[in-house]
């Protein structure tokens, strides 16, 4: 990852770095792992091994940063990894749906004469 600051969850990563006396790798992931779900949808990582990596990545990136040193190996848990995996293509998966019922509404108020603009707002009222 080339640019870690534009990636979801870097802030907090960064936070939890900065100001934890002695932050660890999978601490943040277990504390936070459905956020770390959520904030890896928007890479294309979709195994574990690679989100693995990605996450991996940032944390020590952000480590060399904040704490001026190596940080120790991070080995890989398959089991852990294999649960986000499994998190995360579920939700992927509604976020399609959830496309595809956007869709499927727009053309619907399309054929009804309305926008999508005006359900939503009429919905939201």
């Amino acid at each position: 990852m080339d640019n870690v600051e534009t990636h979801p969850g870097f802030l907090e990563l960064k936070k939890y770095i900065k100001y934890t006396a002695e932050p660890a790798f999978y601490e943040f992931i277990k504390s936070r792992v459905k956020d770390v779900c959520i904030w890896s949808l928007t890479s294309q990582a979709r195994n574990g091994n690679t989100l693995y990596s990605l996450w991996k990545d940032i944390f020590v990136k952000l480590w060399k940063l904040f704490k001026n040193e190596r940080y120790q190996c991070v080995m890989y848990d398959k089991e852990s990894w294999s649960r986000i995996e499994k998190e995360v293509t579920l939700l992927d998966v509604k976020n399609e749906k959830m496309e595809r019922t956007d869709a499927n509404i727009e053309l619907l108020c399309l054929s009804k004469g309305k926008s999508l603009k005006y359900l939503k707002k009429s919905l939201n009222a």
